[in-house]
This record gives structure tokens, sequence and C-alpha cells, in this order.
């Protein structure tokens, strides 16, 4: 008996095998299904999916046999990789490789061979569809054709198979990540909720305090340390408010309501509790509502009076004269019947925003230009929860 030769290109074909992850797994219908066609066409009792590894051929099909793995130097296949050709053996008994193999003198005694290899797209031979007999004979053209056909399909059900195989990891890579930013979100939310809580509370209780000192006898050289107190107390808990409003709306965790609502009133509600401030840097805000709208909807007053309250902060904040305009009227597009879009605009005079700087507008943690923060402050997350706050009630 002679033993193969190993190939020249062993490591590249050994880690082409390997990337098939097909050793050692179950039997599948689809390889099984070209085995059996192999045997018929054939016509031998034993037909196989060899693939040829380290030390073993290991078979991923078999017809006739019981066999599942035969020892690299004993398999008539390690013959076979050695050439894109069919290898046929006749008889056995009369090939000087193979007259005096085990399984030529013992037991069924094999005596005819035919084996294409598995060659894969990038030209390794890793194993083959082989057919066997007991008894001397050979194939015409047509069965050796047929034979290398159906050796190309069964590289092409590896291919699929490895296609697949690559797709669910990448599935299950993709949900096992998805699941992780989950955690990670509801720990974040989880940190904020208690963390914001626990700031609330006694930033609460300095702004509460510093305005029943200002409503009391506070001395006029004090007055304007404790307006900065409170100032900055309420500032910070809006920053707080912001961030914790943010987070929770970035990890799905906020409820909307749909109540009927008196959207006039709701509005001309919330710019009354702005014109104090306006006020002190002599703004005027206007509010012109569309008389032909009617004054009731369906929706979430809490969310809609939120998005109008950051943009009218945002407004006084960035105009130092002049006037804020709020517009409400409807949009001529509706979504339904039942369901309008009404339109909000709120008009400033202010510092303005460069064109090429307006699509940074709505990102979470950014302002248009560095100097507006450390000249206004904020988190740059107004108008980035304003467009989430519309987004999930249906708007834009």
């Amino acid at each position: 008996m002679i033993k193969a030769d190993k190939p020249v290109d062993e490591a590249l074909r050994l880690q082409t095998l390997h990337e098939y992850k097909v050793l050692d797994t179950l039997t599948e219908r689809e390889f099984d299904d070209l085995t059996k066609i192999a045997s018929f066409i054939c016509q031998t009792p034993v037909a196989l999916i060899t693939l040829i590894g380290e030390d073993r051929q290991w078979h991923k099909s078999r017809i006739g046999t019981d066999i599942q793995q035969v020892p690299r130097d004993l398999a008539f296949c390690s013959h076979t990789i050695l050439s894109d050709e069919t290898m046929i053996v006749t008889d056995f008994t009369k090939d000087v490789r193979f007259h005096d193999h085990p399984l030529v003198t013992e037991g069924p005694c094999a005596r005819f061979y035919a084996g294409a290899p598995l060659i894969t797209p990038s030209g390794m031979r890793i194993g083959s569809l082989c057919v066997l007999d007991f008894a001397p004979r050979d194939l015409n053209p047509d069965q050796i054709e047929a034979l290398e056909s159906l050796a190309r399909q069964v590289v092409v059900l590896l291919e699929m198979r490895l296609s697949l195989t690559r797709l669910e990891e990448s599935r299950l890579a993709a949900i096992e990540a998805t699941n992780e930013a989950n955690r990670a979100v509801k720990i974040k939310t989880e940190f904020l909720a208690n963390i914001s809580h626990e700031i609330r509370t006694p930033m609460n209780g300095i702004i509460g305090m510093t305005q029943v000192m200002l409503d009391g006898n506070v001395q006029p050289e004090d007055r304007g340390r404790v307006e900065i107190i409170r100032d900055c107390g309420r500032t910070l808990l809006s920053l707080i408010n912001d961030i914790l409003d943010f987070s929770k709306l970035e990890s799905g965790n906020v409820e909307f309501e749909s109540q009927p609502f008196d959207l006039h009133a709701a509005a001309r509600g919330t710019i009354e509790l702005f014109k104090p401030l306006a006020a002190q840097k002599n703004l005027d805000i206007e509010l012109s509502i569309d008389p032909e709208m009617p004054s009731w909807y369906a929706g979430d007053v809490t969310r809609v009076t939120q998005v109008l309250t950051n943009l009218l902060s945002n407004a006084i904040k960035f105009t130092s004269s002049g006037k804020i305009e709020v517009t409400i009227d409807s949009l001529i597009e509706s979504l339904s019947s039942e369901h309008h879009l009404v339109h909000v605009t709120v008009k400033d005079s202010g510092i303005g925003i460069p064109v090429e700087l307006q699509d940074r507008l709505f990102l979470s943690f950014s302002q248009v230009d560095a100097s507006i923060t450390r000249r206004f402050g904020g988190t740059g997350l107004g108008l980035a929860i304003c467009r989430s706050l519309c987004e999930n009630m249906g708007g834009r």
C-alpha cells in the first residue's frame, strides 16, 4: 500500500475545510440526497461524501456503509485530493497503490472506486464525492460527468451552509449586542433616575429656601448673592431634568397619554409663564393662532407644552432685543380624518444659526458653536428632546 502525499497547500486546505464548520456535524438530507443520486447514477452499492482532515477521512454522508470515518493514511480519497481530475480505480487488486490495502484484502473487499474532488471556490480540494463497488468495473463518460456535476453541487451546499451559519452567527451576535445595549441603557437610566432624585431633593430645598429668604427681610447687600444661588440652582435643576428626560426618551421609557386638552389655552398658559422672564430682557412674546383651527385635541398636553417650553426657553436665551413670535396653525397635510398635523413656529430676533451648521441643531449634547456654550450654557439637549417628543407623538 502506498500512502498519499499531502498537498503542497495543505495548511491552507485545512484552514478552508475548518472554515466550513461541517466536520462532526449531524447528517443533513440535502447531502444525503446527492449521495443517493450518485449511487443510483453510477449503479454502485456504496457512495460517500468525504472530507479529508488532518489525520482522518470523515464522512458527511454515506450510503451502503456504517463507517463514519477512517484514518487518513487508509483513505482512498487522500489520493483523490491530489488532483482536480476524477480518480477512477477499476480494480484495486491491480493497482500498486491499493492491492494490499486492508479494505481490499479484508472484510467486504472493495474492488472499484471513483471519486470526484470537492473543489472550493478558492481552489482548495477538501474531500470528494465517491462511489465504491465490490466487483471490478468502470464508469462511462456520462456517469463520470454526472459524478463531477454532483460533486460541484456538494460544494454549493457547503457554501450555502457556510453562508447560513455566518448569517445565524451575525444574527445571534446582533441580538446579544442589542441585549447588551439595552442592559447598558437600563442601567444608565436607573442610575440617572436615582442620582437625579438624590440631587433634585436637596436642590429643590436650596431653591425653596433662597426664595423664602428673598421674600423675607434679606439685606440689600445680600439679595444679589441669594438671587445668584437661586438662579444657579434653577439652572442646575433644569440641566438635570433635561438629561433625565433625554435618557428616558433614548431608552423608550417615556409613556405618552392621549387625553382631550385645549391647545389654545395650553399655548397661552405656557407663554404667560415666560412673559416675566422675557420682560427682564425687554422682549415681547406675541401669540398668533389660526382662528379656523379647532381648540380641542386629544394628545399628551404635558409633552406638547414641554416642547413649546423648550423652544421658548431657547428663544429667550439667545435673544437680547426685539420680540418672539409664536404661530400655531394647521397644516394642509393630514395624517387621517381623525389625526391632524398642527404647525407650531417659534420665531425670534436672536443671534441666528449659520446655514452650514443647521444640520447639528437636533443632535444630542450638541450646540452649533462652542462659544455659545461658554456664553449661554446648556446641555445641548433641548432641541434633541423636542425632536424626540414630536416624533414619538407622530410629528416631526
